[in-house]
C-alpha cells in the first residue's frame, strides 16, 4: 500500500510517541498499581490514544491546537491516574513526556522522509512502522538508559507547583514555536519549504527536551547537595546526642553510687520498719539505672541505655544480645549512626502499636562465619511498602525522608558490609554484615 509523504505526520505515529514518552516518564514515578495491573493498563491506554488520534485527525489551524490540547490532557490524565506522585510530579513529567514525544515524533518523520524520497520501495504504511519502531526504540531506549533508573523516592524531591508550572509553560512556549513553522506569517521561524519546516520544528523540539532535561539535572544535583547537608547534619545531631546520653548516664551513675551510700548508712543505723520499707522502696527504684547494658563496648552501652530509658517511657520491650566486643574496629561515631538511627525507626514504628504486649524491639550484635551481624527488628502496623528497598514513608512531608535508612547504608558500606531489610506480616527486620577486622 502506497503511502503519501509530502504532509504532516500519520497521527497513528503521534500518537505511538505520546504513549512511549508516558510510559518512559512513569518509570521515573512512584507507581499506583501492582506490576500486573499497571502493565495492563499501560497497554490499554495504547488505543485510546491511537483511536483518539486517529478520530481526530485531518484538521488544521485552531482546531488542530484544540485537539492537540485534549491529547495533552489526556497524557496528563493517564500519567496521574498510573502514578501516586501528585498533581503537581504528574504535570511535570507530562510536560516532559509531551515534549519529547513531539521531537520524536516529528525527527523520525523527517528520517523517514527523506529516506522515502531516496528510494520509492520505501512508500509503503507497513515499512513506515518498522521504520518508526526502530527509530521510537532507539529515541525513547537511550532517555530510559540515561534517565530510567532515576527514581528515587528519598533522593528526588516532590516537585513543587512552581517547577510543575514552569515546565509546563516551557512545553507550551515550545509547542508554540514549533507550529509557528507552519504560519502564514513573516517570521524566522517559518521555512520556505516543507524540509524547512520539518527541520525547525525538529530543532525546535529538541530544543525544549535539552531544556527541560537540563533543568532535571540540575535540580537533582541541588537536591543531592541538599540531601547530603541535611544527613551530614543528622549524623552530626545523632553522635551528639549520643555524647549527652553518654554525660547524662555518668550523672546518674554517680548520683546513684552516692545513693547507695546514704542507703548503707541509713540501714546501719537503729531504723523503725516504716523507715526500712521506704528504704526498699528507693532501692527499688534504683535498680533501673542499675540495669544498664554492659555488651563490651562503650559506645554501644551508652546507645542502648539511652535508647532504653526512652523504650521505658513508651511502654516498649526492648531487648539486647549483644557481643559488643565485635564492634572494636568500628569508628564510635558511625557506630552510633548504625545503632542509633535503627533502634529510633524501630520506636517510631512500635509506638504506633496500640497492643502494649507488640511493642517489642529486639537487637542482636553477633559474630557469624567472619562477619559482625547485626539484627535489628520489631513489630509494625499497617501495610509496609519498599521503595528501592526503603521502606515507603506515611508521612506528609517525604522530602527529607530515608536519611535514617540511607546513613546506616553509607556507614555499612565503608566497611565493605551490606545492608538488607525485610517487611513481612508484621514483622520488620533490618539486618547488617560487616567483615571482621583481620
Amino acid at each position: 500500500m502506497g503511502l503519501e509523504i509530502s504532509g504532516n505526520i500519520p497521527r497513528i505515529c503521534t500518537a505511538v510517541a505520546d504513549w512511549c514518552a508516558c510510559v518512559l516518564f512513569l518509570q521515573q514515578m512512584q507507581h499506583r498499581f501492582e506490576l500486573k495491573k499497571h502493565i495492563l493498563l499501560s497497554v490499554l491506554f495504547l488505543p485510546v490514544i491511537s483511536s483518539y488520534m486517529v478520530l481526530t485527525g485531518g484538521n488544521d489551524g485552531t482546531l488542530f491546537n484544540i485537539f492537540m490540547t485534549f491529547s495533552a490532557l489526556l497524557m496528563f490524565g493517564f500519567i496521574h491516574v498510573m502514578s501516586n506522585s501528585g498533581i503537581y510530579t504528574s504535570v511535570y513529567y507530562c510536560s516532559r513526556a509531551f515534549l519529547l514525544a513531539g521531537f520524536s515524533s516529528s525527527f523520525f518523520w523527517q528520517i523517514y522522509r527523506f529516506v522515502a524520497d531516496q528510494n520509492s520501495l520505501i512508500n509503503e504504511f507497513w515499512k513506515m512502522l518498522i521504520i518508526m519502531v526502530v527509530a521510537y526504540a532507539v529515541i525513547f531506549g537511550m532517555f530510559f538508559l540515561i534517565g530510567g533508573k532515576d527514581f528515587d523516592e528519598s533522593s528526588f524531591p516532590r516537585i513543587k507547583p512552581m517547577e510543575a508550572v514552569v515546565n509546563a509553560l516551557v512545553a507550551y512556549f515550545i509547542y508554540i514555536l514549533s507550529s509557528l513553522s507552519y504560519a502564514n506569517v513573516n517570521s524566522p521561524f517559518v521555512g520556505t519549504s516543507q524540509a524547512d519546516r520539518f527541520n525547525v520544528r525538529t530543532l525546535v523540539y529538541l530544543a525544549g527536551v535539552a531544556i527541560q532535561t537540563a533543568y532535571h539535572y540540575q535540580q537533582r544535583e541541588l537536591n543531592a547537595e541538599k540531601q547530603s547537608i541535611a544527613m551530614r547534619n543528622m549524623l552530626k545531631m545523632q553522635y551528639n546526642n549520643y555524647r549527652i546520653g553518654k554525660e547524662s548516664i555518668e550523672v546518674v551513675n554517680q548520683k546513684y553510687h552516692d545513693l547507695k551510700h546514704q542507703i548503707a548508712v541509713l540501714r546501719s543505723q537503729s531504723d523503725p520498719d516504716k523507715r526500712n520499707a521506704y528504704l526498699d522502696k528507693m532501692e527499688e527504684e534504683i535498680r533501673t539505672y542499675e540495669a544498664q547494658n554492659k555488651t563490651g563496648n562503650e559506645v554501644l552501652d551508652i546507645i542502648l541505655t539511652t535508647k532504653a530509658l526512652i523504650c521505658q517511657k513508651n511502654s516498649i520491650q526492648l531487648s539486647v544480645v549483644a557481643d559488643g566486643k565485635l564492634l572494636d574496629h568500628i569508628d564510635e561515631i558511625d557506630i552510633s549512626t548504625i545503632f542509633g538511627n535503627a533502634i529510633d525507626n524501630a520506636i517510631e514504628s512500635v509506638k504506633k502499636i496500640g497492643d502494649i504486649q507488640k511493642r517489642l524491639i529486639h537487637v542482636t550484635v553477633s559474630g557469624q562465619k567472619g562477619f559482625v551481624h547485626v539484627l535489628v527488628s520489631n513489630y509494625y502496623e499497617g501495610e509496609l511498602k519498599m521503595v528501592n528497598g526503603v521502606p515507603r514513608t506515611t508521612k506528609k512531608n517525604k522530602e527529607y525522608h530515608g536519611f535514617g535508612i540511607k546513613g546506616i547504608k553509607e556507614t555499612v558500606l565503608k566497611y565493605d558490609g551490606s545492608t538488607t531489610i525485610k517487611a513481612d506480616n508484621g514483622w520488620f527486620e533490618l539486618r547488617i554484615l560487616i567483615p571482621l577486622k583481620k
